[in-house]
């Protein structure tokens, strides 16, 4: 019996197409790596800003429960690196600022109230609203988070954007 020379037996390495198969397949899969890679980092910087914004309301719920009502104004729009989000009586000296080294990332914040006060007691004044602040990457790009602030006792949670509301019963 006669060996066709166009295929050997014994052959050991891959055809062309075989090879641009291969090929597509790996490419296929790194693109969906790299494109779930930029949606967790845009989820993640997103969360850093929603939890200093959180630690920082605290910071001044907690001044204020030292005896002196704290005003609390948040500076809403677009917002990049460096840019000032929230502004505090009590802790002047510490306005919250953004800070991501990335001049080239800019936030949409947004809030129905820009003015409130934690009273002496700690709680929210006006005390009939909540406080809902979200915030998101600009352009938009599908990720959004948020940070209430809840009537009397003024308890502060982050949370996740459903729909308008700020649900602050799941995890980020």
């Amino acid at each position: 019996m006669e060996r066709h020379p166009r295929h050997p037996k014994d052959s050991k390495g891959m055809t062309l197409p075989e090879l641009l198969m291969v090929i597509t397949i790996i490419g296929v899969l790194m693109a969906l790596g790299i494109d779930s890679g930029l949606r967790e980092w845009r989820r993640e910087k997103v969360n850093k800003v929603a939890i200093e914004l959180a630690g920082w309301l605290e910071n001044a719920r907690r001044a204020a429960l030292r005896g002196e009502s704290c005003s609390i104004t948040i500076n809403t729009g677009n917002l990049s690196d460096a840019g000032t989000l929230a502004t505090a009586s009590c802790l002047a000296r510490f306005p919250l600022v953004i800070n991501n080294n990335d001049a080239s990332i800019a936030y949409s914040i947004t809030a129905p109230t820009t003015q409130f006060s934690f009273t002496p007691r700690g709680t929210l004044f006006p005390s009939d609203a909540d406080v809902s602040i979200t915030i998101a990457l600009n352009p938009d790009q599908g990720v959004a988070r948020c940070v209430a602030v809840q009537g009397l006792l003024g308890t502060i949670s982050p949370g996740t954007v459903s729909g308008v509301a700020c649900s602050v019963n799941q995890r980020f």
